[in-house]
């Protein structure tokens, strides 16, 4: 497992252990269009006015002056989608 993933999540009912699945893909962003999905997440949405305007800024100068994003229009995010499922007892 992954080290920011170190466990399967919990579950209150008598389950079977967990399965897991993971699903790497690559989404297709522009500048805009990353800002749009950060706000989304909940990293995001819980910080103050300030907070948001301040990472909304660095993501911006990120895509702005990364060395592979410079003049850019769009790129690939890799992306995991990490899924489980348990059956109940």
């Amino acid at each position: 497992m992954n080290a920011r993933y170190p466990r399967q999540p919990a579950c209150s009912l008598p389950a079977a252990p967990a399965e897991k699945r993971e699903s790497p893909h690559r989404i297709s962003l522009t500048r805009d269009s990353l800002a749009a999905l950060l706000q989304t997440v909940s990293f995001y949405l819980t910080l103050d006015r300030a907070g948001r305007a301040d990472l909304l800024g660095r993501v911006d100068e990120l895509v702005l002056r990364h060395p592979h994003l410079i003049g850019r229009e769009s790129f690939e995010l890799p992306y995991v989608t990490r899924c489980w499922r348990a059956t109940r007892r």
